[in-house]
């Protein structure tokens, strides 16, 4: 709707957190109206000139009989458009989680996946999978990766967790327990070298026991370094053995 200005108002384009002032407009000109946002005051989204999709602060539009109605009905519009666009976009990304979430529970992704240059063995590594969040992603959680080099297979856990070193010494071996809800319990050892920074244990993986693994969700986890042990009971993903151990087979 086009109308004339009634006097000189303060005319800005917002973008982001910063506006600019346009002193352009004057009284008389004309100005195309889209609509009307309702603060302390009245704000009249127009067109002017340079200035697209601008505002007009407080009352200044000239007062024609009506006016206000077609106004409300121009904002009514944009408003019912506005959620329109905003309800699309939120199922679009409503409809990209879930083909995310699909895609990671039925089919299997791989941060490596080849066959070695100078040995010829298949080498399959897991992405990280975080199976205790509490302190967001990546590595403030529990880490889990899952892994096959030729024809051995491979696990490790990861957490900042302080529970001193990660040892490889028989007098202080540092392992991880898996406990599954069918009370079956599993435990790691670690293969790798000492490690202070961090606990990062490295452990082998049977056939055997990646048997057991699938055959229930896992209840709780232990982590024993060198000063202490800490367990993780509020698991977030659960049947992660049960889903991911077949794609490194």
């Amino acid at each position: 709707m086009r109308v004339k200005v009634k006097g000189k108002p303060y005319l800005e384009r917002v973008i982001g957190d910063k506006s600019t002032r346009y002193d352009s407009i004057k009284k008389g000109d004309i100005v195309e109206v889209k609509g009307i946002v309702i603060y302390s005051y009245r704000l009249y989204l127009v067109d002017f000139k340079d200035c697209q999709n601008c505002y007009l602060k407080y009352i200044f539009i000239d007062e024609t009989p009506g006016i206000n109605n077609e106004i409300e009905q121009i904002n009514a519009r944009v408003v019912r458009e506005d959620s329109l666009d905003r309800l699309a976009i939120e199922d679009a990304k409503l409809d990209r989680k879930k083909k995310r979430q699909l895609d990671f529970k039925n089919n299997c992704q791989y941060e490596v996946n080849e066959i070695d240059k100078f040995d010829g063995k298949i080498v399959k590594i897991s992405p990280a999978y975080n199976l205790h969040n509490e302190f967001g992603q990546g590595n403030s959680g529990l880490i889990l990766r899952l892994s096959k080099v030729g024809e051995e297979y491979l696990v490790s856990f990861e957490t900042r967790y302080d529970v001193g070193c990660t040892s490889p010494y028989s007098n202080n071996l540092s392992f991880v327990k898996v406990k599954l809800e069918n009370g079956d319990i599993i435990t790691f050892y670690h293969r790798g070298d000492i490690d202070c920074y961090g606990f990062r244990l490295f452990g082998r993986l049977t056939k055997e026991e990646m048997a057991r693994l699938v055959k229930s969700p896992i209840e709780i986890i232990r982590i024993q370094g060198t000063d202490r042990q800490y367990d993780f009971d509020d698991i977030v993903l659960r049947d992660i053995f049960q889903r991911k151990l077949r794609c490194i087979e």
